[in-house]
């Protein structure tokens, strides 16, 4: 079942993608669904978010199918929060879904996790994650976490010119020892650099 959350009802019409960067939450467990809500209410996100709960729910959104169909309802978000640990369709098959259909190039996709292992990073990355978060045990440094993330990609974050070179990867950590990576310019790394 989708959730949205921050809808702001002007009554404007829309594009297939928000109008204000919408974001798509891919989260498995309704504690975390929460947790997430908790934290962009608490991080002043004032973009339109859904929540589904699986990999196969996430493609459904995508492609506009079954409770989907509706795009005014429903439109393509401009940011994929991913679950690193979502049944049906794992996490990375999501992922390579995404970036294999190019209707769907459009969305960044920041991967969430409480695992800080090198592989399922360098994978996410691999597989054309734009970043990975992890998540911090408290509230307070998932709220900046978030907050900065979403922030960053939703409102900084520029896609690159068709045929452009991939830049390397950027990874930082912040004071709470969350670790944030992923930027795909120069321009990017800077933004991130000073969200962080």
């Amino acid at each position: 079942m989708a959730l949205a959350m921050g809808i702001k009802g002007d009554g404007e019409s829309m594009s297939i993608y928000a109008q204000e960067p919408g974001i798509l939450l891919v989260e498995e467990r309704q504690g975390d669904v929460l947790l997430s809500r908790e934290a962009l209410i608490k991080a002043e996100v004032s973009n339109r978010v859904y929540a589904v709960s699986n990999g196969e729910e996430a493609v459904c959104y995508l492609e506009g199918r079954a409770q989907f169909g509706d795009r005014h309802e429903f439109p393509l978000p401009n940011l994929v929060l991913l679950d690193l640990n979502i049944a049906q369709r794992d996490n990375f098959m999501v992922l390579r879904w995404i970036r294999a259909h190019p209707a769907h190039e459009g969305p960044r996709i920041v991967m969430l996790s409480t695992s800080d292992e090198s592989e399922a990073i360098d994978h996410a990355h691999a597989l054309g994650a734009n970043s990975y978060l992890v998540r911090p045990e408290k509230l307070e440094a998932y709220v900046e976490l978030i907050g900065s993330a979403v922030r960053f990609w939703c409102n900084n974050a520029r896609p690159l010119n068709a045929g452009a070179a991939p830049s390397r990867m950027l990874q930082a950590g912040t004071q709470n020892g969350s670790l944030v990576t992923g930027a795909t310019n120069q321009l990017d790394l800077q933004r991130l650099r000073r969200a962080l």
